[in-house]
């Protein structure tokens, strides 16, 4: 008896929890939909891009990962995705049970008309981090205030000093609220901690700022692929 009443609190949790976890993808997927048509995006509850490709460190992060729930479409004159990322570790406990410790973000992605070397900009947090774990030391800059706040990592230090001028700085330091950004090659990254729905369009403002502060002597030192010089 105890086991039949064992066997069906079981169930009933298994059933409870599944049906929570759709209701909650449900009401999220709406409100992306919502999103999707107020900033002239189209949406999809899965990746159509393959976005998880994108050449960045933080999508090489962790045992497994995806993308889902993916708006695109132009904001202001450039091309934008926006997505919900995720990835997980993998772990073994002593008796041989396993686990995964999952970690999800907002990421919002274009391409810039540059073909540059890679970097990372960000708060210290584990996105930041990941410079780290790819070999990059931290770059200092003559701005104290913004070396206590910020950590830059890049396989170039020179492209890292033409990126991250004055403007740059203050821009980063004003505005980036608590977002992370990748630049790699022809693509830009701006990530954050997994947020609501109707905090999606800001992330879509940031990125854009980020790109209107980039200084044009990175579009002259490093043209895209394929540019006349």
């Amino acid at each position: 008896m105890q086991i039949a009443v064992v066997v069906v609190v079981v169930v009933v949790a298994v059933v409870g929890g599944y049906l929570i976890s759709r209701q909650i993808t449900q009401k999220r997927r709406a409100a992306l939909t919502a999103v999707a048509t107020s900033l002239g995006f189209r949406y999809a509850p899965d990746d159509p891009f393959d976005t998880v490709d994108l050449p960045f460190a933080l999508f090489r992060r962790g045992d497994g990962r995806g993308v889902e729930n993916v708006l695109w479409g132009v904001a202001g004159n450039l091309a934008v995705r926006v997505c919900d990322y995720w990835y997980y570790d993998e772990s073994t406990d002593s008796k041989g049970g396993r686990s995964r410790s999952y970690h999800r973000f907002s990421c919002s992605t274009t391409s810039i008309d540059a073909h540059v070397p890679g970097i990372t900009v960000g708060r210290e947090n584990v996105l930041t981090r990941l410079g780290g774990a790819l070999g990059f030391d931290d770059i200092e800059f003559e701005s104290e205030e913004f070396n206590r706040a910020f950590r830059v990592k890049s396989e170039d230090r020179k492209f890292a000093f033409d990126l991250i001028d004055a403007r740059m700085m203050a821009f980063l330091l004003d505005a980036s609220s608590g977002c992370t950004f990748e630049v790699v090659g022809s693509d830009l990254l701006c990530a954050t901690r997994r947020v609501r729905p109707a905090e999606l369009p800001s992330l879509v403002q940031v990125l854009q700022s980020f790109h209107a502060h980039v200084p044009n002597v990175v579009w002259s030192l490093y043209p895209a692929r394929g540019s006349s010089p």
